[in-house]
């Protein structure tokens, strides 16, 4: 069976009442990360039934583990490991998840190591927690973006007790390999220290091979959490389900008067649904990959003939980092204004740099899953800025 990835327009994306096209009125909105595609059809045929339904009641007390069995088996079929449906907790969505290991797995008061550029709410929510934030900037290699190992490892050395580690990473789409995250693994079991893991882009590793942090060794294992999803590869994340994965015995002890708690969190449409898209709409994120990587390719040329605008090889996930230091040094971008402000001249809503990191003022985040008609619109938009 062949999926439509291209039928939807500005015009039905404007009308949603979704938070991404409601902010920025008739301007093309690329600024929160979730697609333009609309649901898989096993999604929205699960989300139909319940509608349907006679009574939406409360989750039926089977319905949990069902979710938790598929969700195992989806990641164990797709990256070639085993993950034990017992180590699976489903919850709201992976900040609740990492809100919990701030609370109830690190010391309190202790630093968090946050390589940058960062999913945002990781540079905000230790704060609200009583943890300082220490931020590692990555070392740019010829466009590719690297842990820096000593600074991290200085971190710890300085009594940080947490790295976070999204793999894939928002917002550089790096994918990263066995060797880097071995590197990462070596630096924390030295220091006892813990590793909270996001891979909730995993779905959407496009052209590099995805490797689960916990399948590295038995030390990764003990001194990870692992927070995954199907709301980026199926694109639902208002249906609020993820899935924490606790390998460590010693974790799931600690946190279990709270995974009940949560677990009751999650609204049964959004179970049914994470069921729907592992048991029935793989196929559909397949082709979605397939997609995703034409738009990247496309979208990665055509940035490459635009000057003064560079972007990063984008390895996994459908976000795209833009640096602008070669506009801001013609002069183009007004002094005080960051490049995504200034874009919204040219009808182009993105996500600023400064919220992702210390010293990414000239950088800009870009969402490109959106039908190629419309990704090539926001193209338009950065020629403009750049050329007219």
């Amino acid at each position: 069976m062949s999926f439509d990835f291209d039928s939807t327009t500005v015009h039905d994306l404007q009308q949603s009442a979704s938070k991404k096209w409601g902010e920025f009125p008739g301007e093309l909105c690329m600024w929160v990360a979730e697609m333009d595609f609309g649901l898989a059809p096993a999604v929205a045929e699960s989300i139909r039934q319940w509608a349907d339904n006679v009574s939406v009641g409360y989750t039926p007390g089977d319905l949990n583990q069902r979710v938790a069995d598929a969700a195992a088996a989806w990641y164990s079929d797709t990256f070639h490991t085993e993950l034990p449906a017992r180590e699976l907790t489903n919850v709201p969505n992976v900040l609740s998840a990492f809100d919990l290991a701030l609370a109830r797995l690190v010391e309190p008061g202790t630093p968090v190591i946050v390589p940058t550029p960062a999913y945002m709410p990781f540079l905000t929510l230790p704060l609200r927690f009583g943890h300082p934030v220490i931020q590692v900037p990555s070392i740019d290699d010829a466009g590719v973006q690297r842990f820096d190992l000593d600074a991290i490892d200085a971190a710890f050395k300085s009594g940080a007790q947490m790295l976070i580690l999204v793999n894939p990473a928002n917002p550089t789409g790096r994918v990263y390999s066995r060797s880097e995250l071995e590197a990462i693994s070596e630096i924390v079991s030295r220091h006892d220290g813990r590793v909270f893991v996001d891979e909730i882009h995993a779905p959407l590793a496009l052209d590099a091979q995805f490797v689960p942090y916990a399948s590295l060794s038995q030390e990764a294992r003990d001194h990870s959490i692992t927070a995954f999803a199907p709301t980026k590869g199926w694109n639902m994340p208002g249906l609020k389900i993820a899935h924490l994965r606790l390998s460590n015995p010693d974790d799931e002890e600690r946190l279990q008067p709270v995974l009940n708690v949560l677990a009751d969190l999650v609204p049964t449409p959004g179970l049914s649904a994470a069921l729907a898209a592992y048991t029935e709409g793989r196929e559909w994120n397949q082709q979605l990959n397939r997609y995703l990587t034409a738009n990247r390719d496309y979208f990665e040329a055509e940035v490459a003939t635009i000057p003064g605008i560079d972007v990063n090889h984008s390895e996994g996930t459908y976000i795209s980092w833009l640096d602008f230091r070669g506009l801001r040094a013609t002069g183009r971008i007004p002094e005080g204004t960051s490049p995504a402000q200034w874009m919204h001249t040219y009808g182009l809503a993105l996500t600023p740099g400064e919220l992702l990191g210390e010293g990414y003022e000239d950088f800009a985040r870009m969402i490109i899953a959106s039908p190629r008609h419309i990704l090539e619109q926001g193209v338009g938009c950065l020629r403009r800025a750049a050329t007219s």
